[in-house]
């Protein structure tokens, strides 16, 4: 990678952007974000990097269109195409069982691109099931590309990201009542219908001190233990450090 994610060029970048965004509305806002997107890319992949993952979603994305355009098209030949592109992409060694070398090559920088293959297939699946209402194109690339969850599996759907983005709905309540003994900030969801398994979490009085108390410690603890934090230079950010010997 071009520049490490606990340098302190990237958590500047990161806290800039969110700054910036928080100043900024409608489409501006999305351009700034994917430009804020498309900037990390470049930063931790370089140019090469940026432009193949950049085209592997534009891929998805049309992948996505073709499918909600044409109903009878077979998704397990599609899918199963695009699969192909990302496991030569990630050059993977049974590759070379099967493909001559001078074929192969390893100059994509794959950073990510399975996360990014999850998203685009979770994509795929609500558009076939018909719960995919619109696509829009930069919403789309910023919800594969996001900075903030980049090497994350697909820890929200589309269709709530996109409803939360263009201010529809909102993730959750800013407001917390003290006087109400009930839990509050509730997310609930059906996550496996068949053994009525559901996503249910929220908050009291008690546990929402806690929650705070937990930001707070992870912020300063990932600060701290950052490689240019003063004490940690000799730290590579790989297992913990090790004490020097004479």
């Amino acid at each position: 990678m071009t520049v490490s994610l606990l340098s302190a060029e990237f958590l500047s970048f990161s806290v800039l952007s969110v700054l910036v965004l928080t100043l900024l509305y409608g489409s501006v806002r999305q351009a700034a974000f994917l430009a804020a997107n498309i900037s990390f890319l470049w930063m931790i992949l370089g140019v090469e990097g940026a432009v193949s993952t950049t085209l592997f979603c534009l891929l998805g994305y049309g992948l996505i269109k073709a499918h909600l355009r044409w109903i009878g098209l077979r998704p397990v030949y599609t899918l199963s195409a695009f699969v192909a592109l990302f496991a030569y992409m990630r050059n993977y060694d049974m590759l070379h069982w099967i493909l001559p070398d001078a074929i192969l090559t390893s100059a994509f920088k794959t950073v990510g691109l399975s996360f990014i293959l999850f998203r685009i297939v979770h994509v795929l699946v609500d558009a076939r099931s018909g719960t995919l209402h619109g696509l829009q194109l930069a919403t789309f690339m910023n919800y594969c590309l996001s900075f903030t969850t980049f090497m994350m599996g697909p820890i929200q759907r589309y269709q709530d990201f996109s409803d939360q983005w263009h201010g529809r709905t909102r993730a959750i309540d800013l407001t917390f009542d003290p006087s109400n003994a009930k839990l509050q900030f509730v997310q609930q969801g059906s996550w496996i219908p068949a053994y009525n398994i559901e996503y249910f979490v929220g908050v009291d009085g008690l546990s929402i001190t806690l929650v705070m108390l937990t930001a707070l410690i992870s912020f300063i603890a990932t600060i701290a233990s950052m490689p240019w934090w003063p004490g940690n230079a000799s730290w590579t950010g790989v297992g913990p450090t090790e004490p020097s010997r004479s």
